[in-house]
């Protein structure tokens, strides 16, 4: 999905369902005017569409944790290559059988630190889906 103002990539939608927009648009002011100009749900007043905020989280610490995380995943990741480079250059000046076998074990690190990578943005993912289902309720709550 691109921003219909600035054409970045995004994958979350600050705009309605007709404009699609990012949220360093909505940001500068610059998306209040296409978003006020596309017509939306009478259930949903104009004044809580155009009115774009960042949702508070209750999960600060969660998102801090999982931010320690991904950069241990990443740092094993770096380790990994590391390891392989040192299996290969072990192995060199034998047969590339034993440079392969040697650099086994450094895949394997690599592999580890992707699933640490993964499961942050698995949960990153879960705690921002919490976040918006919650201003949803809050919406709804509020046009009722």
């Amino acid at each position: 999905m691109e921003c219909t103002l600035c054409g970045c990539k995004i994958r979350i939608n600050y705009g309605n369902s007709s404009a699609v927009v990012c949220e360093n648009c909505v940001d500068a002011g610059t998306a209040d005017e296409l978003i006020s100009t596309v017509p939306t749900p009478d259930n949903v007043s104009k004044k809580s569409v155009s009115k774009f905020k960042k949702l508070k989280t209750n999960y600060e610490t969660t998102k801090f944790i999982t931010a320690i995380i991904v950069f241990f995943g990443w740092l094993i990741v770096a380790l990994g290559f590391a390891a392989v480079v040192a299996g290969v250059s072990t192995g060199i000046n034998t047969k590339l059988s034993v440079a392969l076998v040697s650099s086994l074990p450094g895949i394997g690190i690599i592999v580890s630190g992707l699933f640490l990578v993964a499961l942050g943005q698995v949960i990153v993912a879960t705690v921002d889906n919490a976040d918006q289902t919650r201003e949803i309720l809050n919406i709804l709550r509020n046009n009722s």
